[in-house]
């Protein structure tokens, strides 16, 4: 009995090791770039699954929700390799200046180009196809800026496409237009000038409404420790709330915090890019919450406070242009460093927050957490560029300088996509 049981043994193993080898035996005939590919579908599959997903903080739970999708952000790359495919900017008829908006639909890419005084539409490969706008004060055209002025202003973004409407915030008003470019109206009072506030960032809300976030600059005092949010229309510009954030000296050093904020449809969020959380305002109920985020810290780095040759001689000229003296030694200490550098909602309501990356390696690779703010499930992917505007699923844009030569550019980068 026990020799047929070792019998019927072996022969079951005998045909386990035949099932096993045979994929072995049938990818000999498999050309190998066909088997290279189905060995990238295969990673790409396993990462998209639920599990990379990592745990809240146990101890939080959110006081209201915002709208996240449940089924998880289409654009998160999920294990998925990030690729840019497709690149603008270098050619004779595309070129850019300075772009200080952008903002995507599935089809197209908005850029607001402040040296140009133009609002380009590009089709989602990155094709020109039509340019609405001009210096001028009139509607419809936008008031000429000085553009060292607007690279004052760390992170902005000073276009929003919503539906069919889309604004523009010149530095002097705010502008509506159809997408296609034909103007309707202003939306700052009786065409009220603005050029006194220092804006970071504009967007339309789902309702239409238009919300402007506002990082505040003191040149006497430095830069002031709080971030405001503005809702502007038809009526007098409405204070909506005041966020606190790191007091910063000056002459701002390389590493020293600087707050920034997003915007989803039912909700803001507020960083001051140090500590380990995020604020969130429930934009119909005005109700607050503290989202934890993972305690993850960049690699130690370390502090420099030597002024370069140029920037003494910016410093010069801007103690002459405001009658104060703002130093030409050595940049102060940073009173906080700097972890999370940018931050953006995509359209699925998911955050995604910049690790602070090294200068030299900017352009190479971004560690983005990407996070539920309903539930705080969180995931950790290395990839190409970080987001500032999103486009259809999976495809996502950013404006950049190329590191080599300063050549302004836009790049498309798309999850599990292919070079053109």
């Amino acid at each position: 009995m026990g020799v047929r049981s070792n019998s019927l043994k072996d022969r079951s193993m005998n045909r386990q090791v035949k099932n096993w080898m045979m994929p072995c035996t049938i990818l000999r005939r498999v050309p190998f770039e066909m088997l290279l590919a189905c060995w990238l579908l295969l990673f790409a599959t396993l990462g998209c699954d639920k599990a990379s997903l990592r745990a809240p903080d146990p101890h939080w739970q959110a006081a209201f929700t915002c709208g996240a999708r449940s089924e998880g952000s289409r654009w998160a790359p999920g294990g998925r390799p990030v690729v840019a495919t497709d690149t603008a900017g270098r050619g004779e008829e595309l070129w850019f200046g300075d772009v200080v908006g952008i903002d995507a639909t599935p089809k197209n890419l908005y850029l607001f180009d402040i040296s140009r005084s133009q609002v380009l539409v590009l089709n989602d490969r990155l094709d020109l196809s039509h340019t609405f706008g001009r210096e001028g004060g009139g509607p419809g055209e936008f008031t000429t800026f000085p553009v060292h002025q607007a690279k004052a202003i760390a992170i902005k973004n000073w276009l929003s496409v919503h539906d069919s409407d889309l604004v523009v915030f010149d530095t002097d008003r705010i502008s509506l237009f159809s997408t296609e470019g034909t103007f309707k109206r202003y939306l700052n009072a009786d065409g009220v000038s603005l050029s006194f506030w220092p804006f970071q960032k504009i967007e339309f809300t789902d309702d239409g409404a238009l919300v402007l976030r506002d990082l505040l600059m003191d040149v006497v005092g430095g830069f002031k420790p709080e971030m405001e949010l503005w809702k502007l229309g038809q009526q007098d510009p409405r204070l909506i709330t005041t966020v606190g954030t790191v007091p910063a000296p000056n002459n701002r050093p390389d590493d020293q915090t600087v707050p920034s904020a997003a915007l989803s449809d039912h909700c803001a969020y507020f960083t001051d890019g140090s500590r380990d959380s995020v604020i969130i305002l429930q934009l119909a109920t005005g109700d607050r919450d503290t989202l934890p985020l993972p305690h993850i810290h960049p690699a130690h780095r370390k502090v420099s406070t030597d002024i370069s040759e140029a920037e003494r001689e910016a410093l010069k000229k801007l103690s002459r242009m405001s009658g104060f003296s703002l130093g030409s030694g050595k940049k102060d200490p940073p009173t906080a460093l700097w972890w999370w550098t940018e931050i953006i909602a995509d359209p699925d309501g998911y955050l995604w927050l910049r690790l602070w990356t090294p200068s030299e390696s900017l352009y190479k690779r971004s560690e983005a957490l990407v996070i539920n703010p309903d539930d705080g499930t969180w995931q950790l992917d290395t990839i190409p560029g970080f987001p500032r505007a999103f486009g259809r699923p999976g495809v996502y844009y950013r404006e950049m300088r190329d590191p080599e030569d300063g050549t302004p550019l836009v790049v498309r980068y798309e999850a599990g996509g292919m070079v053109r």
